[in-house]
């Protein structure tokens, strides 16, 4: 049921920006009267019910409790909201009333390298002015010049991997697209193409997320976490020693981009660019190579829409463009639609800087609040059956995406959206070209895959594929 629900300031209860950062208040006491869970043991199940049942989850608790419930995330209690009316007034943010950054540092505790808060470049762990700021400096590293630069890089790479699978007539794609997309990372984000060096970033962006959901957030008492920072640490020494070789001798790198920006500001210093650099990998690499695991399921399952997709890709010149890229219309749809179903962040977290009233419920200063943004893909009232794979309602036609502005976040809303996007999507067409001009694919074992949560979302399974060659 659609709802007009909006988000009312009261009052400010939060004291001083200590308080704000470390109170977060007892959600099971002091908002009873929210239907949802408490107890430990409801910690435990919601944790099995999420990885079990991925997005599915989220979409039952909607049903059970509607536009706002309590609940567990990891080893947090929080509120959680559904309705997109809600959302969209948190994330638009008027009042000032939504932290971004404190939610991110409860989120991500124990997985810090304690950069003072004041030199943090990490565009998910600062807020309002400084958030937009951080997000400005890293959209020039992908500016449509940076992008041009990229294309080459990125379709050598995949033709290189793709040309070896000529041997092989099947690959576990989940694994084999992680083993690309992380060769490729290094390659994009650091200009490295030392295999041993390369390997860095993919085990450090592997232990982080390992180590996310840990219900244990102290390094010193959790191996996960231990090995994680380890990790992160070896991986800045090893950025810093490549800032003063790329300022002098750029490539077409992100590092390269921006440790040259015409304009440095004040505050970019080295320890605040890693930052900004972190915050752009850790979300970027995994989560396209979760979103093209998911992607080839559906194409394999779905042979008439793989091929169409084959067919755009055919139509295009060996010299590819950006533009040629932008008329895969129907390449897109097909990335659009797989993102609704198996989204990959199904939830984004913000704290209550004051009191506030959600769906007629006063919710307290320095209370983590949970937006439940994957499940608003399956909204009846706006998708028409939500379950089905059917990527033309991204079409002009139809548009079933714009029927509200919060119903289809897949990479986050405008004001708070991943800066990468848009690499995101031309890794995904590259990829799609290198493949689907070489092989028809198939399941080797066919299955119904399932949403799955791990912490980030994809298809279940390990995709087996069979290679056609055509």
């Amino acid at each position: 049921m659609k709802t007009g629900a909006a988000v009312q300031n009261v009052s400010l209860d939060a004291g001083s920006e200590r308080d704000r950062r470390g109170a977060y208040p007892d959600v099971s006491k002091r908002l009873s009267q929210i239907p949802g869970k408490s107890g430990f043991f409801s910690a435990i199940s919601t944790a099995m019910a999420i990885r079990r049942d991925g997005v599915d989850y989220f979409v039952k608790q909607r049903e059970n409790y509607g536009d706002i419930y309590r609940d567990w995330l990891g080893s947090d209690h929080v509120v959680v909201v559904t309705s997109p009316d809600i959302i969209g007034s948190i994330l638009r943010n008027e009042d000032r009333a939504w932290s971004t950054g404190i939610a991110a540092g409860k989120t991500t505790e124990g997985l810090s390298l304690h950069i003072p808060a004041g030199r943090r470049g990490n565009s998910f762990g600062l807020d309002l002015e400084h958030h937009n700021s951080a997000v400005e400096l890293v959209r020039h590293a992908f500016s449509r010049i940076a992008l041009h630069g990229y294309l080459s890089t990125i379709q050598k790479s995949f033709n290189e991997d793709i040309q070896n699978w000529r041997i092989h007539k099947t690959i576990g794609f989940k694994k084999e697209v992680h083993h690309i997309l992380s060769k490729l990372s290094a390659r994009l984000f650091l200009g490295i193409d030392d295999k041993s060096e390369s390997n860095r970033v993919r085990d450090t962006t592997d232990a982080h997320w390992k180590a996310f959901t840990s219900i244990i957030k102290s390094p010193v008492l959790n191996p996960k976490r231990r090995r994680a920072v380890e990790l992160k640490r070896a991986l800045r020494s090893q950025i810093l020693s490549l800032i003063p070789i790329r300022r002098k001798r750029p490539g077409t790198d992100v590092l390269s981009y921006l440790c040259n920006l015409d304009e440095q500001p004040g505050e970019l210093d080295d320890e605040h660019l890693i930052d900004l650099l972190f915050g752009v990998i850790f979300p970027s690499f995994d989560t396209t190579a979760l979103g093209l695991s998911s992607m080839f399921y559906l194409l394999a399952t779905h042979p008439e829409w793989q091929e169409r997709v084959r067919s755009e890709v055919l139509s295009l010149p060996d010299d590819l463009s950006l533009d040629d890229l932008q008329k895969m219309e129907v390449t897109e749809w097909a990335w659009k639609e797989t993102l609704r179903l198996y989204p990959v962040s199904p939830v984004a977290q913000r704290t209550s800087l004051k009191t506030q009233t959600l769906a007629d419920h006063k919710i307290p200063a320095a209370t983590r609040v949970t937006l439940s943004i994957g499940q608003l893909g399956f909204l009846p009232e706006y998708w028409e059956h939500p379950k089905r794979f059917d990527p033309e309602r991204f079409s002009p036609q139809r548009a079933e995406d714009r029927g509200h502005e919060y119903i289809y976040m897949p990479l986050g809303h405008d004001l708070d959206r991943c800066t990468s996007a848009q690499l995101s999507s031309m890794e995904m067409k590259l990829l799609c070209i290198a493949i689907l001009k070489r092989y028809r694919i198939e399941l080797q074992h066919p299955y119904d895959a399932r949403h799955r949560l791990a912490p980030l979302g994809s298809v279940s399974g390990d995709i087996e594929l069979k290679l056609n060659k055509l």
